[in-house]
């Protein structure tokens, strides 16, 4: 039987804090408008796309505001440059789809002023990997952890441009479509490691710079299976 492998992964961490948003209320507000630097807006759309070369991968930065009554719809963006008032397009759901990036606006550094009520507004950076195939069993460990190796890259980056402290993504969740008696083997070099799922049915894969170099087989059952997420460790907050 074939086994058949999913990994949907969504990154929310660039120039924020742990949680995955970086919230508009502590840049300038002038006249009770929001107003942010094009330069961070800029690093995280550059910043996510990182590992994007990855097969099925796509990045985005969405902008929508913490009060409820307020949809991306009614958010209206410009950046207020030399060159005059240039447009930042966003979709019904808050991506930005159009981003000017003209000659000299990153050295003007000019700011992004929003019609929306200073303190108002949040900022998330995305990036998702999705795989899709089919395994008789045996793979590689990198093989079955890219997805985490391109969100540890993104959170490394993310981190290089902000002085909040990123989460360590210590593990990859799988649940196994039939968890009874089943178990996923790491044959490391130092040793096998033997991981069973829990009562839910899901197995934690640790993520390590050392395996993913050493990139040990790793024997699975031969049942479906698709992942639920990582473990991470939080500043403050422990693992989750």
């Amino acid at each position: 039987m074939n086994l058949r492998f999913t990994t949907v992964m969504t990154i929310l961490s660039l120039l924020t804090c742990s949680v995955g948003v970086r919230s508009f209320a502590n840049e300038t507000t002038t006249n009770k408008l929001t107003k942010i630097r094009y330069k961070v807006i800029y690093d995280a759309i550059h910043a996510t796309k990182i590992g994007t070369q990855a097969i099925n991968s796509t990045y985005t930065v969405r902008i929508s505001s913490l009060l409820t009554n307020v949809t991306p719809s009614d958010i209206t963006l410009y950046i207020d440059s030399k060159q005059g008032q240039l447009p930042v397009t966003l979709d019904i759901k808050g991506t930005i789809v159009k981003f000017p990036e003209i000659e000299g606006l990153l050295q003007e550094n000019p700011m992004i002023v929003a019609n929306q009520p200073g303190g108002s507004m949040k900022m998330i950076a995305e990036m998702e990997v999705t795989e899709h195939g089919k395994h008789d069993g045996q793979m590689t460990y990198v093989e079955l952890m890219q997805s985490v190796h391109l969100a540890v890259e993104q959170l490394h980056a993310a981190a290089s441009m902000s002085t909040n402290t990123m989460p360590e993504v210590l593990a990859l969740g799988m649940r196994l479509d039939e968890p009874d008696g089943k178990q996923i083997v790491i044959h490391a070099k130092d040793g096998d490691i033997v991981l069973k799922p829990d009562r839910k049915g899901v197995c934690a894969i640790p993520y390590t710079e050392q395996l993913y170099k050493e990139n040990p087989k790793i024997t699975l059952p031969k049942t479906g299976m698709e992942s639920v997420g990582f473990g991470v460790r939080d500043q403050g907050k422990g693992i989750r």
